[in-house]
């Protein structure tokens, strides 16, 4: 079972169908932690980022096999969590309102 989940080593190319450079592979799955809203610094174990750049891997491939665009698909998810994220929408809601985003209590 965990043969399943982590067939590649954290940051290997082998399982990747066409990747692009190692650096630019890294790039990507930086923002496609964040649009899980994680991120790939050492507060995660390795055995935790190894299997998110397994997942990676795995969406990686599955773009390329539809015939899709995975960087497309990337920009797609980040502009839906910016269009939902709290953050943005408080933003937005004291911008329209010409209030301060500045909470207090």
């Amino acid at each position: 079972m965990e043969e399943d989940l982590k067939p590649w080593e954290l940051y290997s190319l082998d399982g990747a169908e066409e990747p692009e450079t190692l650096d630019t592979m890294k790039g990507f799955f930086t923002r496609y932690r964040a649009i899980r809203g994680k991120a790939t610094n050492f507060a995660y174990t390795h055995d935790a980022l190894q299997r998110s750049w397994c997942s990676f891997i795995r969406r990686w491939n599955a773009a390329r096999r539809e015939g899709l665009s995975f960087t497309s698909w990337l920009e797609d998810r980040e502009g839906n969590r910016s269009n939902h994220a709290i953050g943005e929408l408080r933003e937005r809601v004291y911008s329209a309102s010409g209030e301060s985003a500045t909470c207090t209590l």
